[in-house]
């Protein structure tokens, strides 16, 4: 039930961020700015994770109140003056930003509106369309099977450390758990920028799904806190980068209503991926008997990711590689 509150008050947030940037960003900006969104992601579990295991530690019996709820109390609250914040500081569009000239607002919209035109050209045009398009069912697909590597990682992954180190879950897993989303960090701007810049933001979805999936593969094997770790900052680098490199394919794909819908609908299925993690885990060990088979079925997930993102556009790619052969035999 708890869950289930929480989806619904975070439901349209995620959606409506990735909607909002296709107003503000062209398609080969789009990968860097949604990174720059991204970036909350590991740095609030950079901060998150010390930070909480602080709250456990000290907060427990406070005017009557656990530990735990003095941690959702003080983190909740957190969020919220963001929100308020948040709520005045930002515009709708270009046209209503004050710190933009009216050159500056006129070329940023004249770029977005053209981008717009060639997507009602190739995709859906309305939002009941897009939802039964099979192109956003295949990024739905896709969008899930990362939500299964992310929530094999964010719940594996304090549990494991704090085996490997033999103490519960504190400050100090709190602090060893910061160090793979610091990698993410540091590799999220850089990425995603060279993506851009190289316009291949698909090939370097793949390759970061991948990385992820490795990742948690490896987290399974040997009992030394070092290598593990490792292979969590692989994984952690790897599906966190991949996102923001994701939804720049349904953004260039989508445009007005269909984008509203298309993008609400990827986001509302493919998070599934977050319930299904931990009930398959937990399924498929004990089909096997073993912690590893859990895990490795979740990387298994992620490899099946990897080839949907390469059937994305795959028909586009065959009919240029047509028209390239026509033309050289011409």
């Amino acid at each position: 039930m708890l869950r289930f509150i929480l989806g619904v008050a975070e439901a349209g947030f995620s959606p409506g961020v990735i909607l909002y940037s296709t107003y503000w960003f062209p398609a080969s900006q789009r990968g860097k700015a949604l990174g720059v969104y991204y970036f909350g992601l590991p740095v609030a579990l950079v901060l998150g994770g010390p930070v909480s295991g602080l709250l456990l530690d000290v907060m427990g019996g406070h005017w009557g109140l656990r530990n735990w709820q003095w941690m959702f109390i003080i983190e909740g609250l957190a969020a919220s003056v963001v929100g308020v914040i948040a709520f005045f500081y930002l515009v709708s569009k270009p046209r209503d930003a004050k710190w933009l000239n009216a050159d500056e607002k006129t070329a940023l919209e004249a770029a977005i509106a053209a981008e717009d035109n060639q997507k009602t050209a190739h995709g859906p045009a309305t939002a009941l369309s897009a939802l039964g398009n099979w192109q956003v069912l295949r990024f739905v697909a896709i969008y899930f099977a990362i939500q299964v590597s992310v929530y094999g990682v964010i719940f594996y992954l304090p549990t494991r450390i704090s085996e490997l180190t033999g103490t519960a879950i504190g400050a100090k897993v709190g602090l060893l758990t910061a160090i793979p989303w610091l990698c993410a960090l540091i590799a999220l701007r850089l990425i995603t920028g060279i993506a851009d810049a190289k316009g291949k933001q698909r090939e370097f979805a793949m390759a970061m799904l991948a990385m992820a999936a490795t990742g948690i593969a490896l987290s399974t094997l040997g009992h030394e806190l070092v290598p593990v770790l490792m292979a969590f900052c692989l994984a952690t680098v790897g599906f966190v980068v991949v996102q923001p490199l994701f939804w720049t394919l349904p953004t260039a794909y989508l445009s007005g209503t269909a984008a509203a819908s298309g993008i609400a609908l990827i986001g509302a299925l493919g998070n599934l991926g977050g319930f299904i993690a931990p009930t398959l885990k937990t399924a498929v060990e004990s089909a096997f008997h073993s912690q590893q088979a859990g895990m490795l079925a979740l990387a298994i997930a992620g490899l099946a990711g990897v080839l949907l993102l390469m059937s994305v556009g795959a028909r586009a790619r065959r009919a240029a590689t047509l028209r390239l052969g026509a033309s050289e035999a011409a």
